[in-house]
Formats: structure tokens, sequence, C-alpha cells
């Protein structure tokens, strides 16, 4: 994902009220928790952003403009980075913008994540990749390439999940799909082979059991 590319404004709840509730007295004043029934939340000291360096409020305030940018499908794109890409990219930003070093710094962006629960009233907001999905899971990423299709006749597959020396290498495949169908040919000829597709992290990202009904 590229600076330029997020040229609309998502129109997310959340995002809209933030400047107006969450950033207003609520967080001047501490105030009292919600119950969520979770102890380490429920009994968790309440955090007053006014307290601490004034830094923090113009990252706070920075990073949510930023995120409030980006639509639907680019928050999903980006989350799928993790907490540490998010922040890295957040950071990226601000650079390029002038407000690291003059307004706060990068540290800043990241040490912030410790009141996103508070500000938006949610345990399970604890990083800005989760702001991006609304407090859900973070998705998979996407696996990448080089595709490896392998083989292995009669060794039972890795524990570990990896592709290792046993196995034979019957093509290499610059996009999933090709590999795909390459797969299913051999599995269809092959049915007491083991058969996988690797990607780049040596991780299978399909797999094939002659023992079992059907594929990883």
């Amino acid at each position: 994902m590229r600076a330029n590319e997020f040229v609309i404004e998502a129109t997310d709840p959340k995002f809209m009220n933030f400047m107006n509730t969450s950033l207003g007295d609520p967080i001047d004043q501490p105030s009292k928790k919600t119950k969520t029934g979770q102890d380490w939340y429920d009994k968790a000291p309440t955090m007053n952003l006014a307290s601490d360096r004034a830094s923090y409020r113009l990252a706070l305030d920075f990073c949510n403009k930023t995120l409030q940018k980006l639509t639907p499908t680019q928050k999903i794109k980006l989350s799928t980075r993790g907490e540490q890409g998010v922040v890295t990219w957040l950071a990226s930003q601000a650079k390029k913008q002038g407000h690291i070093p003059d307004q706060f710094v990068e540290e800043d962006i990241e040490e912030v994540q410790d009141f996103l629960s508070e500000v938006f009233h949610d345990p399970a907001i604890t990083n800005w990749a989760l702001v991006l999905t609304d407090g859900e899971p973070l998705p998979t990423p996407p696996a990448k390439g080089p595709f490896k299709v392998i083989m292995n006749r009669g060794l039972p597959p890795p524990t570990q999940g990896y592709a290792g020396r046993d196995w034979v290498n019957v093509d290499t495949l610059d996009n999933l799909p090709d590999a795909e169908e390459i797969f299913k040919g051999i599995v269809s000829k092959n049915p007491n082979h083991y058969v996988g597709i690797t990607g780049a992290d040596h991780h299978f990202v399909k797999f094939q059991d002659p023992h079992k009904a059907g594929a990883k």
C-alpha cells in the first residue's frame, strides 16, 4: 500500500465520533470503565492521557485521522501487516508529512497504543492494527511466492508443517492459481502420494494427505 493510495474517506462511526468524544472530557478527566468481566481489563488503572506527554495526544490524533482516510478494503490490506507493520506504516506517513520529529516521535505512535482500549471503550482494541479491524482478529496475510509444487511418495509429512529435503520439487511458479492447477493434476494422477504447495516461507499453503479425504 502506497501513501497516495488512500483518497476516499471512510465513514466509520468510531472514527467519526473520536474527536468529539474520546479526545474530550472522558480522556482529560479519568473516567470509570465499563465492566467487561475480564479482570485484567476491569482491574487495570484508568489511564489519563492528559497527564502523559503532550506528544502522545498529537500522535493519537494523527494516527486516527490517517487511518480514517482509508477505505474498508485498504484497512483490511494494511491490517495484514500486523501490529508492528501498522506502526511502521504510520510512522512513515508521519515522517513524510513532517510530524516526526517536530511534533512527536515514532515511539509515541507505538506507546500510545496503551490508551486505545480506553479511547475506544473496547478491551479488544489494543493496537493500531486492531483499530483497523474494529477489534476483530487480524486477517491472515496472503501467501507469498514463489510457490513450489512438491510431492513425496512414501514418507509422512513433516511434523512441523515444513517441506524438507525428502520432497521432490515438481515445479515452481510465481502465482498461486497456476500452482493449484498443477497440484490438482498431480493429486488426480498420483492418489497415493503426498502432494503439497509451499510459499516463500516454506510452509504448506495446500497439502494432500493420501490417508485422509481431501486436501489441507
